[in-house]
């Protein structure tokens, strides 16, 4: 009697579970991102609406949260019911840059990673009128000069930041912080000869190509499809660097997994596309190579340490 009325509640149990009478999914899904409207990571969220729209057969609602470097799309996304229906497009920085510098509402590891979608990396670039050519020129002459060159970030605690804070302790050079409100206005006060030198995005890759602004490395673990000439900083002879920046699509905490793999699977066919990886290219990025959920949260513990570690011999605060 006791087996029978177990597998009454177990039934009843299957009965009320959603996904007990469609498919997931049956409704539209919000794919919530960090961005403005029309940045980088807006362009790649509605890329990615786009092809999960088609593939899961139901529309994907991009929707814009800028502000607070992420924490308001983090924690909105985080207090969301895990029931496949709202996602979350973000950067690491949101979950192993932040977590040391704000007081945070979301657990950075309170997520569940679906897939990795780009992978971004900076440049290091000087002004053509600096006597450097090479990363051993820029050691050498920053030594010799302590304090004095100068380099722009789009803010205090931004990847430009902590980029330029990483390589002087990996080098032992100092180096005078200048943050900005963006990328964009450190990028034209470089070019107007107000600053000395900037662990830019690749959108300085024209500027470059131009004469504007002198490349010496990049700052990932290969070299840049656009400039394959250019070195990355570890074959520059900076053998523990490397600042990679990913955009993660995650879920809440509690998300079924078999929503998950649909997700992650629908990432990587996407993924495979030919024409996506241009655009993904065109923009600036590099399409993510497939990783699993469990590879991606390991990943987000490894950022979450090594950066806490800078910011904090870094001495680095927001105020």
């Amino acid at each position: 009697m006791l087996h029978v009325v177990r597998i009454f509640c177990l039934g009843l149990a299957l009965l009320s579970s959603p996904f007990a009478h469609a498919e997931w999914p049956e409704k539209p899904i919000r794919l919530i991102h960090n961005g403005p409207p029309g940045s980088t990571a807006d362009n790649i969220a509605r890329l990615v609406a786009d092809q999960l729209s088609t593939r899961l057969q139901q529309p994907v609602v991009v929707d814009s949260r800028p502000g607070a470097s992420g924490t308001i799309a983090a924690d909105a996304v985080a207090r969301s019911a895990p029931d496949g229906y709202t996602l979350f497009l973000g950067t690491n920085s949101v979950f192993s840059v932040n977590p040391h510098l704000y007081k945070i509402r979301y657990d950075p590891f309170a997520f569940v990673p679906i897939s990795q979608v780009v992978v971004a990396q900076n440049m290091l670039v000087v002004r053509p009128s600096l006597p450097i050519r090479n990363v051993s020129e820029l050691i050498a002459y920053a030594k010799a000069n302590p304090g004095k060159l100068t380099y722009g970030s789009s803010g205090t605690g931004s990847m430009m930041h902590l980029s330029g804070e990483l390589f002087q302790r990996a080098t032992g050079v100092s180096l005078l912080h200048v943050p900005y409100k963006g990328g964009h206005p450190a990028r034209m006060d470089m070019l107007g000869g107000n600053l000395d030198l900037l662990f830019g995005d690749l959108g300085s890759i024209p500027l470059v190509q131009e004469g504007k602004l002198r490349a010496l490395a990049v700052t990932g673990p290969v070299r840049e499809q656009a400039m394959p000439d250019i070195p990355t900083m570890q074959e520059a002879g900076i053998k523990d660097y490397a600042v990679t920046g990913f955009y993660l699509l995650v879920a809440p905490q509690g998300t079924p997994d078999a929503v998950v793999m649909r997700i992650s699977e629908a990432v990587g066919a996407m993924l495979q596309q030919q024409d996506v990886r241009q655009k993904i290219i065109d923009m600036g990025n590099q399409p993510a190579d497939d990783a699993t959920p469990a590879h991606l949260a390991a990943a987000i513990k490894a950022d979450h340490a090594k950066w806490g570690k800078v910011i904090k011999e870094a001495n680095i605060t927001i105020k």
